[in-house]
């Protein structure tokens, strides 16, 4: 199974394939199969006082809080570019690593916070 978090991973993985092609396609077919989104259960099962059901809106629920005050998708990009710019600022490097462990960590949470419901 391979859990993730809105419709984001799917369409990556569609525009992906019409870029390159799939040699595999069935093997491509089985993986896509075995694809969870976690965001519709959550907004389907769930209430919760938050202002969305986005990821970093749920996981505090679930027990988790990203370090950074500023985490989010818009964010992980500026680190990205900043990083690409100059490779030099390994701190911004470890942030950017650190956001994205602290996502998968955080929807592995979400994801045992459902079971456990």
């Amino acid at each position: 199974v391979v859990f993730h978090y809105s419709a984001y991973e799917n369409n990556k993985l569609s525009s992906l394939e019409r870029k390159y092609g799939a040699t595999e396609k069935a093997a491509l077919d089985l993986f896509r199969s075995r694809m969870i989104d976690l965001f519709p259960l959550v907004k389907q099962n769930v209430v919760v006082p938050a202002r969305g059901y986005g990821l970093k809106q749920i996981a505090p629920f679930a027990g988790l809080k990203h370090s950074a005050e500023n985490a989010g998708g818009a964010q992980s990009i500026v680190w990205f570019q900043k990083y690409q710019a100059d490779q030099s600022q390994r701190d911004v490097l470890e942030t950017l690593l650190t956001y994205n462990r602290e996502d998968c960590h955080a929807m592995k949470y979400v994801e045992g916070w459902l079971r456990a419901l």
